[in-house]
């Protein structure tokens, strides 16, 4: 039976640090105290390094509002909030407002799918 190289006499911890590095190696060992071989994960969905070209003719992008600011620097993680899903609902507009659910004036697919699927909905988790 081998003897881990921590709990031999003589084999003291002079700090800390080694301490905990002795630990987390503990986690990192496989079953049957076979060494743990790190494999590099793949994502669950094939990723390229960029955008490819496009293949078709696609429609022109609308033209962004003059004066719109659009920070492209700071990371997105954390800024929406994690839900299941999330719905894009196109209004054709280009004045929104803060909650397009409280717009009034006709047909509002937003309040409508909010009242089903938001807090006390009745499809609501």
């Amino acid at each position: 039976m081998s003897i881990p190289i921590a709990l031999r006499p003589g084999c003291g911890f002079s700090s800390l640090s080694k301490r905990a590095s002795w630990s987390t190696s503990l986690f990192r060992r496989g079953y049957a105290g076979t060494p743990h071989r790190q494999q590099k994960q793949q994502p669950p969905i094939p990723t390229v390094p960029s955008c490819p070209p496009p293949t078709c003719g696609c429609a022109d992008s609308p033209v962004m509002p003059q004066g719109l600011e659009i920070d492209h620097e700071s990371p997105l993680k954390g800024v929406i909030s994690g839900y299941a899903e999330q719905v894009l609902v196109c209004t054709g507009r280009d004045d929104w407002a803060s909650k397009i659910e409280d717009e009034s004036g006709g047909d509002n697919l937003a309040a409508d799918l909010k009242e089903l699927f938001g807090r006390g909905g009745v499809y609501s988790d």
